[in-house]
């Protein structure tokens, strides 16, 4: 039976090998999530950007309407002004021309201001335009450095997994049967583990002394009655 025990510590090792390349498959796309996050918050900016610059063109297209209709309006009351034949009636439609020219001229610094502003705004969408180019590329060659490890760890475990099938063909059906159970209950964790100071190594348990002795004996495989692992003793003595 110590020769049992010693292949399907082999085998043990490679599984546990095997289940801790699989958990990384598992993590590595993880570590794009961050980048993927910074990305779709650059690519948010960029399109509120886009959304402040329309809204400004917006704005700015309907304040030029406004002063193209005040000056229409001015033009207007500029002709009415020789078909009037009273003073007063003169003065008063002045009064609107100097209304309407007053306010097409602040409406006009209005719209100076919202150029500017789109200026400004075209600026702060090119910077991040550029900064969202540059987190897509670093994102595209972080995708790619993880996909070829991902690739190295894939082939890694087929090779490993074919050691795997090597080591288990000397091994006794029924041992192999019993480690491959006790696995899967334990999932990622030992299933032959050793005794030391009379305690099972995988629950910690102290173990009745005759089942102690059987282990030491090693006559047969020796399973511990609290977690079900399989046991052995780790130190070269005879019984």
């Amino acid at each position: 039976m110590i020769r049992e025990i010693i292949k399907l510590q082999e085998v043990q090792e490679i599984d546990l090998r095997i289940f801790s390349l699989k958990k990384l498959q598992k993590e590595l796309p993880a570590n794009l999530h961050g980048m993927q996050a910074d990305v779709k918050n650059k690519m948010n900016a960029v399109q509120a950007l886009n959304n402040e610059l329309k809204d400004i063109k917006a704005h700015q297209k309907n304040l030029e309407v406004e002063i193209q209709s005040l000056k229409d309006t001015v033009k207007k009351y500029k002709n009415q002004l020789l078909q009037l034949k009273s003073n007063e009636q003169y003065k008063a439609l002045l009064s609107e021309i100097d209304r309407a020219e007053e306010k097409c001229s602040q409406i006009e610094d209005t719209v100076l201001a919202a150029m500017m502003s789109a200026d400004e705004k075209q600026k702060d969408i090119r910077i991040a335009e550029d900064a969202l180019k540059q987190s897509e590329l670093t994102l595209r060659e972080q995708e790619n450095s993880i996909k070829q490890e991902i690739e190295r760890v894939d082939e890694e475990i087929k090779k490993i997994s074919d050691m795997r099938a090597v080591c288990a063909k000397d091994i006794d059906e029924g041992a192999l049967r019993l480690y491959e159970r006790i696995m899967k209950n334990k999932g990622e964790t030992k299933a032959v583990v050793a005794v030391i100071d009379n305690t099972c190594q995988g629950c910690f348990m102290k173990l009745p002394p005759n089942d102690v002795l059987e282990v030491r004996k090693s006559h047969k495989i020796q399973t511990c009655e609290n977690c079900a692992r399989i046991l052995f003793w780790p130190y070269s003595e005879e019984i």
